[in-house]
């Protein structure tokens, strides 16, 4: 398992990747992708279809958008890293999609806060836009959160999956009397 970076360049025909990361950069762009258990697929780019299955997709170099120019398949056991941020207005990682998504039942969203700033809740984050059709039951989807304090609520609208943060109120005890 290793590393390669596409970097502002095209790698024509399906890839599959079976272990270590492709990294897309600048517009990189791949054919046909599939990511198997043990591979990863990051960065800001584009692949022509995407397909996986126990593998690791997570958008963007920090805040950024991975490109499906046709239909994405995520199947059991896949990963989703997407990374959140208010600072400056909202704005999340986006797999952004031309065709269908299917998001499968036994899929994990991790969620981590990119920059600074405090969340008020209610924020709402798009992470998955398929133009073609989103099939997703937000019910069966894992979410782990890197926040103590702030919890991600899913929904459906329309072709989206998206996020609506909720704070969370832990109750305080300074040692003495009743908990507050």
């Amino acid at each position: 398992a290793g590393a390669l970076t596409v970097d502002d360049g095209v790698v024509n025909g399906a890839a599959t990747i079976n272990g270590g990361t492709v990294t897309l950069n600048n517009g990189g762009s791949l054919g046909g992708t599939t990511v198997n258990t043990g591979g990863t697929l990051n960065g800001t780019g584009s692949v022509g279809s995407l397909d996986s299955v126990g593998g690791k997709i997570a958008p963007g170099n920090s805040i950024g958008t991975i490109t499906v120019d046709g239909d994405a398949n995520l199947e059991l056991d896949t990963v989703l890293d997407f990374e959140v941020s208010v600072d400056g207005g909202t704005s999340a990682d986006l797999l952004d999609v031309a065709g269908s998504a299917t998001l499968s039942d036994g899929l994990t969203m991790n969620l981590s806060q990119f920059g600074g700033g405090e969340f008020a809740g209610g924020e709402t984050f798009t992470v998955v836009d398929a133009d073609g059709g989103l099939t997703v039951d937000p019910d069966n989807l894992t979410f782990n959160s890197a926040l103590d304090d702030v919890a991600f609520n899913p929904q459906v609208s329309g072709n989206q999956l998206q996020l609506t943060a909720e704070l969370l109120n832990f109750a305080t005890w300074d040692g003495g009397g009743d908990p507050d």
